[in-house]
């Protein structure tokens, strides 16, 4: 009726790095109700259906040190940290879920459940052939042609939906790479968990690049958190209370808050995007990236102005005495920079007028920041005789 210490020692070890258990403990922080006995075979469906299918990946199998999958499996959840993690996106999904908490089990099944089937390379010089690839790393985004499903049917398997390849991506689980054109970027959300944009083509304007590189500077980004978890981590830490940090930390968090309402969820000290641009031989991809940085300190001076694109290359070609003159007169659109607009310009109102006050002074504060950026623009841009 004793346990021996070998068994002592494996029942530890599950105990530590048992996938399943690992999951249970993450979703148990934030919806105790998983263990209730109407729920609890829901768990135990995610867990082996889901999950353990999901580690049951050669490629991940492969990439794994450990004498076979089970000691692999266990010492990745381990040293990888793969409770931190899950607790990390349960806490975040459970602020965007309309059911809360209760409905992590289905969304990460879900998320768990992506196939994206096998993508093909045309043949160069107007070859008809296709060079079959399978997608284990990385998928495609939007509209894609997949592969038959084997040499005997003419059927194909139909491709992820844009929307189910967002959900998976949107996770610490695969796909760890998502490749688009610019379907991907505009009014879509990559934020949760990626921190790195790859620019395979520069964009022709600065409003495409900002949107491009917007879709993963959101709410409460991978950057933000990290940089969060790490400014805070002794005090969250300290005296192991339970429950999760996550939630420890979201209370801390709300004492960095600024009058700008932005910092510490949208920006933080440090929180900065990775940004890749491929600098091929000869190319001037480099150049046209700092170009386009340049463009983007002053393509908001042309919000209401007709003819944009011209006006913002007009402005860039006045070098850097010119950027020295529009940098101050940026518009700042934070709710921080419209509150100091309003002050500056508000009009004596009686108490009754006060709603209609303060949009009144939002107006005429961008009237008089726009007819301010013109004259000082003339200025710079007159030539010289």
């Amino acid at each position: 009726d004793r346990l021996s210490p070998l068994e002592l020692e494996d029942l530890v070890d599950h105990a530590m790095g048992a996938p399943g258990i690992v999951l249970g403990r993450a979703l148990y922080r934030h919806d105790p109700s998983v263990l209730h006995p109407g729920r609890f075979a829901e768990l135990v469906e995610l867990s082996w259906q889901g999950f353990r299918t999901y580690l049951d990946n050669p490629v991940i199998l492969s990439s794994l040190p450990g004498i076979n999958a089970v000691d692999k499996v266990m010492r990745a959840s381990v040293e990888g940290g793969l409770e931190s993690v899950l607790d990390e996106h349960c806490w975040f999904r459970t602020q965007n879920l309309p059911e809360g908490a209760p409905g992590l089990l289905k969304d990460i099944y879900a998320s768990l459940g992506l196939r994206a089937g096998s993508f093909s390379f045309h043949g160069l010089g107007g070859q008809k052939h296709k060079i079959p690839v399978r997608c284990h790393v990385a998928v495609p985004f939007g509209d894609a042609e997949a592969e038959p499903v084997s040499k005997s049917t003419t059927v194909s398997a139909a491709p992820a939906r844009p929307d189910e390849v967002r959900r998976s991506f949107n996770t610490p689980f695969w796909p760890h790479v998502l490749a688009t054109t610019s379907v991907g970027q505009e009014g879509l959300d990559f934020h949760p968990w990626c921190s790195r944009v790859v620019h395979w083509d520069l964009s022709s304007n600065p409003l495409d690049l900002e949107q491009r590189e917007g879709r993963v500077q959101r709410f409460a980004g991978l950057v933000v958190r990290r940089r969060l978890a790490e400014h805070l981590k002794d005090v969250v830490l300290n005296g192991g209370l339970p429950g999760s940090p996550w939630l420890r930390l979201q209370r801390l968090a709300g004492d960095l808050a600024d009058a700008s309402g932005l910092r510490p969820w949208w920006v933080f000290d440090g929180a900065e995007v990775q940004r890749h641009v491929f600098e091929r031989p000869f190319g001037r991809d480099m150049v046209q990236f700092a170009r386009l940085r340049e463009q983007r300190l002053i393509y908001r001076l042309a919000l209401g102005q007709p003819n944009q694109e011209d006006f913002i290359d007009v402005l860039a070609q006045g070098g850097a005495v010119t950027r020295a003159v529009l940098r101050p007169l940026v518009l700042d659109l934070s709710a921080m920079g419209l509150r100091q607009v309003s002050e500056r310009t508000a009009l004596p109102l009686s108490k009754g007028h006060r709603d209609g006050q303060v949009e009144l002074c939002s107006d005429l504060g961008f009237s008089l920041v726009g007819e301010h950026i013109a004259r000082r623009v003339t200025d710079v841009t007159r030539p010289c005789t």
